[in-house]
């Protein structure tokens, strides 16, 4: 059987700010892969957390966010590039700018998920 490709929610770091909304919800995926936009203020570092959002209960839970890497380096993501990662062992990701972002920097995301038997 074949995977599929599913989009997901964007990433958005405001105008100003150096952190992005999180999405979770990827357990499932074999790979993600992000999609940087044309100009970036800052480097940008993808964080993850083992914690849901909500807990089971419905309210907000705490999370701490870790720095992913690979190979020993952080992951970045290049301004008009894309990365594709294939370490899902978390619950939640978001991206952080090293700098204030200058206007809205908008990161579409991407899962590769295959159905299991």
């Amino acid at each position: 059987m074949g995977g599929f490709v599913a989009d997901l929610p964007n990433l958005v770091i405001a105008s100003g700010q150096t952190n992005s909304n999180a999405i979770s919800g990827a357990e499932d995926a074999e790979a993600l892969t992000f999609y940087a936009p044309s100009a970036l203020t800052g480097t940008i570092t993808l964080q993850v957390a083992k914690e849901r959002a909500v807990s089971e209960g419905g309210t907000a839970a705490s999370v701490t966010w870790h720095t992913k890497q690979s190979g020993g380096a952080d992951i970045t993501i290049p301004a008009g590039k894309s990365i594709t990662i294939t370490d899902i062992g978390f619950r939640q990701f978001r991206l952080v700018s090293g700098s204030a972002e200058g206007a809205d920097r908008t990161f579409k995301v991407t899962k590769q998920v295959y159905p299991r038997a």
